[in-house]
């Protein structure tokens, strides 16, 4: 049995890296590099070297799977139909575990692990829009402000301004 997924291993390795190589991979996912001393660069694709296509894309077919998936559609159909009824739920799965947990004494371990997972639930859940930029520049094509956006240049010379003395 384990040779035989061996040998799957393998034909899927040399089937995606004749994917890759013809140029079927699905494009660069990265919009910066990162020079020797570790600092990125902005806006550059340089060219890269892996023989193997990144598991950012496998990672996205699982993703994709999971996402198609019976459950999740009714999960998500619940969710958006009685938004009240599912915070209710949740709260009073949470405070359940929260109960269990503190009985054996890990609560404060729940409590941190939920945090966590609450940070991770209420990040963005879209791939980011063609053309989108981020807030921060540098992972923006040639490392472009949003409109508006303070620079420390800005607040270095109103901060002299204001201190400066006036003049009559």
């Amino acid at each position: 049995a384990m040779q035989s997924v061996q040998q799957q291993l393998e034909e899927y390795r040399r089937t995606r890296k004749a994917a890759f190589e013809s140029g079927k991979h699905g494009g660069d996912l990265t919009n910066s590099t990162t020079n020797g001393r570790g600092s990125t660069t902005c806006g550059t694709s340089g060219p890269t070297n892996n023989a193997e296509p990144s598991r950012a894309s496998l990672f996205a077919k699982i993703y994709q799977q999971l996402d198609d998936s019976q459950f999740i559609r009714r999960y998500r159909t619940f969710r958006a139909s009685r938004p009240w009824s599912y915070r209710a739920a949740v709260l009073i799965i949470w405070l359940c575990g929260l109960k269990l947990f503190a009985s054996v004494e890990f609560g404060s371990v729940y409590f941190a692990l939920s945090v966590l997972v609450f940070i991770y639930a209420n990040l963005r859940s879209e791939p980011k829009k063609r053309g989108e930029v981020s807030a921060y520049s540098v992972f923006n094509p040639n490392c472009e402000r949003l409109p508006g956006q303070m620079t420390a240049e800005q607040f270095e010379s109103e901060l002299l301004r204001r201190n400066a003395p006036k003049r009559s």
